[in-house]
């Protein structure tokens, strides 16, 4: 039995909202597998309608669940790398104002730190905070700060 199949059901609209700073070439490697997985929920009628919008590059989906937490479950099955441990790394150079940041070892994007933090950021860290907004379930291992001398 297909885990979607229920009697109610409510349409769901989803938006990808693009990442700034991080270079359309960055989603590249995993491309095929996030449309062959799109493919399979769009079988399975989970996913409806896929739209791409004409002024960014950025994708709408009609989803068909049975609520919210059902539709967020579909859509964390989409891949970007998934069923492994990946290496995400900041390089955040505090002195230059700079940050890096790495997903599997390809940089995703790079910014200043204080510019490129949501609300503005201060030349300093003060905490990590590794609590994810009710998105899906992320898990951390080997996580560390240090400091470069010069």
């Amino acid at each position: 039995m297909n885990p979607y199949d229920l009697e109610v059901s409510m349409k769901i609209l989803a938006l990808e909202k693009e990442v700034p700073g991080v270079p359309d070439d960055a989603f590249e490697p995993h491309l095929r597998a996030e449309a062959a997985r799109a493919w399979e929920l769009h079988q399975a009628g989970v996913i409806r309608e896929l739209h791409f919008r004409a002024d960014r590059p950025e994708a709408v989906l009609v989803l068909e669940c049975a609520g919210v937490d059902q539709a967020r479950t579909a859509l964390a099955t989409l891949p970007l790398v998934r069923g492994e441990w990946v290496e995400i790394r900041v390089e955040i150079d505090l002195d230059n104002d700079t940050q890096a940041v790495y997903y599997g070892g390809d940089l995703l994007f790079q910014d200043t730190w204080t510019g490129g933090m949501s609300g503005g950021g201060i030349l300093s860290i003060a905490a990590v905070d590794l609590f994810a907004n009710n998105a899906s379930a992320v898990y951390y291992d080997d996580m560390w700060l240090t400091s470069a001398l010069p």
